[in-house]
């Protein structure tokens, strides 16, 4: 038998360990490179065509955004993973903390201008905002929530009728009836003076299986932020940020499964999280936060996911949770904080289960009246406070299978079950429940203090502190299409109950 020399043996393996994968670098990088670490690509969507399956790319934070050129209107590029990798083998995309930004800068000769209006000039724009464009849900001009126009890098005016525009040099107006944005041009200035900035391009989707995208901030997404789409299965974001988007902050589509660990949404002007179709997610750790319109989750088409230790807070108008046709979400270990004008959950062929929850600030937790009836919800082990109406609404006749509540805290002064024709207490209807005032701290108040009990031994939510620093960090992050900058009273460390507990 002919022995293999080890220098031979080492030959032989190297190839499997050689392949550095690809590299991208904005600064020192050019798309007809060959994307080694030497030569890099200059765009992801340069790696992402190229990339082969189961090969890394790295990009490099250089601190400037990565960003792609404006190609048109309805004509959005992004970031597509189409190979993946294997369940030993993954696909890892590795980001480093760079940021993405989907602004893009609109040259002058995109421009038209209006008939009669030497100073306004209109540009096509119809952005992936889901309900919002509705003509009948949503008034005729850009959410205020969500700054998403930029000249020279700074914010500019939004307004909310073509009479406040023409009042206002440098502002912009979203005529969405029209699908047109228009543009008010200051006096002595000419559009191609200007850098003028709009949200053109979006961010990543997986479309295969076993991929792994960490450590990125996409901003101004024209679309989504973080999506799956297709049946690719497998899918994990772990550390991605999405801020500002004019879609979602994350989503899932078809029949992909994915997991999103320590990531967060926020200012969104749609759901920080929408998922359709037959989608399953998982969400660890995640913050979600400060959308502009629809509710910070919104399923709907069988989609079905879980949320661990997650915070949701801050979203205005709508309720926090939507679940309709058939979709469903658990929530472990989390905190939900509404608004007075609006319950917490909104469902209509859906389904909620929350355990170990803290549930806040809200008229009510979810009305099973009208469409809501065939839903179906259960609670176990979750603190119920600051309502301002019930906790939760039945029609007269309910089915009452559908609900199984057990061993809760709710506020006292409540008519906390509340039918039709009678109000029912929460002793007679929630198995092992007590009415009372738990000590609660922390920001928003929300959090329990005193000793750390395992979930099995105490009712509602103990956050990690790191949840609690991520929501502190990217709520008081300010966006512009040159990066992120944080005021600096956002720069001091926070503190948490769980820390002085230590």
């Amino acid at each position: 038998m002919k022995r293999i020399s080890f220098l031979t043996a080492f030959c032989l393996f190297v190839p499997l360990f050689a392949d550095e994968g690809l590299w991208v670098d904005n600064l020192r990088g050019s798309d007809a490179n060959t994307g080694t670490r030497t030569a890099p690509f200059a765009t992801i969507e340069r790696a992402c065509a190229l990339v082969k399956k189961s090969q890394k790319i790295t990009v490099v934070n250089t601190g400037k955004p990565y960003s792609l050129p404006y190609s048109g209107f309805d004509k959005a590029r992004g970031l597509r993973l189409t190979r993946g990798g294997t369940a030993d083998r993954p696909q890892i995309v590795e980001g480093n903390g760079a940021v993405i930004s989907g602004f893009a800068v609109i040259p002058a000769a995109h421009w038209s201008q209006e008939s009669g209006k030497t100073n306004i000039f209109s540009l096509l724009f119809w952005p992936m905002v889901n309900s919002y464009k509705n003509p009948s849900s949503a008034p005729n001009f850009w959410p205020d929530g969500t700054p998403i126009w930029f000249v020279d890098n700074v914010a500019a005016p939004n307004c909310h009728s073509l009479a406040e525009l023409e009042k206002t040099p440098g502002g912009f107006w979203w005529n969405k009836k029209e699908k047109r944005v228009l543009f008010a041009l200051p006096a002595g200035k000419k559009l191609s003076d200007l850098k003028i900035e709009l949200p053109a391009n979006y961010g990543f989707y997986l479309q295969a299986d076993h991929i792994i995208v960490r450590n990125f901030i996409v901003i101004g997404s024209w679309n989504d932020g973080f999506d799956s789409a297709g049946y690719g299965q497998h899918g994990l974001y772990q550390n991605c940020v999405a801020l500002n988007s004019c879609g979602q902050g994350f989503s899932a589509h078809d029949a992909t499964s994915v997991t999103y660990e320590d990531c967060a949404a926020v200012r969104c002007v749609a759901s920080s999280v929408c998922n359709i179709n037959l989608s399953r997610t998982v969400y660890k750790r995640c913050v979600f936060a400060r959308n502009s319109w629809e509710a910070a989750v919104h399923f709907y088409d069988d989609a079905d996911a879980l949320f661990e230790e997650c915070l949701i807070v801050d979203t205005c108008p709508a309720e926090l949770v939507w679940l309709l046709d058939r979709s469903s979400a658990a929530f472990v270990d989390s905190i939900l904080i509404g608004n007075p004008d609006a319950n917490l959950f909104r469902m209509v062929a859906g389904s909620a289960a929350l355990l170990n929850c803290t549930l806040l600030r809200a008229r009510g937790v979810m009305n099973f009246n009208d469409s809501g009836i065939s839903a179906g919800m259960s609670m176990r082990r979750s603190i119920v406070n600051q309502l301002s109406r019930y906790a939760v609404k039945f029609p007269a006749n309910f089915y009452s299978r559908r609900f199984a509540f057990a061993e809760n805290c709710y506020m006292p002064g409540l008519h906390h079950f509340r039918g039709d024709t009678l109000a029912l207490e929460p002793t007679r209807f929630d198995r092992n429940s007590r009415i009372g005032l738990p000590q609660l701290g922390g920001r928003f108040k929300a959090e329990l203090t005193g000793p750390r009990k395992w979930r099995s031994k105490r009712a509602g939510a103990i956050l990690p502190v790191s949840v609690w620093r991520n929501y502190e960090k990217w709520s008081n992050a300010v966006v512009t299409p040159e990066g992120i900058t944080f005021p600096e009273h956002a720069k001091q460390p926070l503190s948490s109950n769980r820390e002085k507990r230590k």
